[in-house]
């Protein structure tokens, strides 16, 4: 598979794992687009170890899905959402992705976190204002945040406790 090919892969999984949350709040309205998704990546796994359709129909299925009447409109979109989730796993497997690791994690998260960047002026000020406030979070007081890396560099941090 070519450098290109994997990268709209891995963009077409992200984009599937956003459908999947998108379908904790109602099913998904069968569309064109959604067809054409699952088409190009299915398509793509023909150089797969395995190739496989399941997960891509289950993953249809469990978009689209209205849910059983006797549940809840909360559980129906939870077990939509778990399920649409799930398939996107299983299809990752099929190009020999493991979703489980932390690698996969990371990267799939980054993408994400690049498209709701461009898609919101505002986060990324959200998003400096919690990585500052994480950093600060165990600073002693009356120190300063240069005091505090000073003592990083150092050395002079408390242990961990057990």
């Amino acid at each position: 598979m070519s450098n290109s090919c994997a990268r709209a892969v891995v963009l077409g999984i992200a984009a599937l794992y956003e459908i999947a949350e998108e379908a904790g709040n109602g099913p998904i309205k069968p569309s064109l687009a959604l067809r054409a998704l699952l088409a190009l990546v299915y398509e793509a796994s023909h150089a797969a170890r395995k190739r496989d359709r399941r997960p891509f129909d289950a993953f249809w299925k469990a978009v689209t899905n209205a849910g059983r009447d006797d549940l809840d409109e909360i559980d129906r979109n939870y077990a939509r959402q778990h399920a649409a989730t799930s398939q996107v796993s299983a299809i990752a497997r099929t190009f020999g992705m493991r979703p489980e690791s932390e690698e996969y994690r990371a990267v799939i998260a980054g993408l994400r976190r690049n498209q709701r960047m461009a898609l919101d002026p505002e986060l990324r000020a959200r998003i400096y204002v919690t990585d500052r406030l994480a950093k600060i979070k165990h600073i002693p007081r009356n120190v300063t945040l240069e005091e505090w890396e000073n003592h990083l560099r150092q050395g002079w941090t408390e242990r961990p406790r057990r």
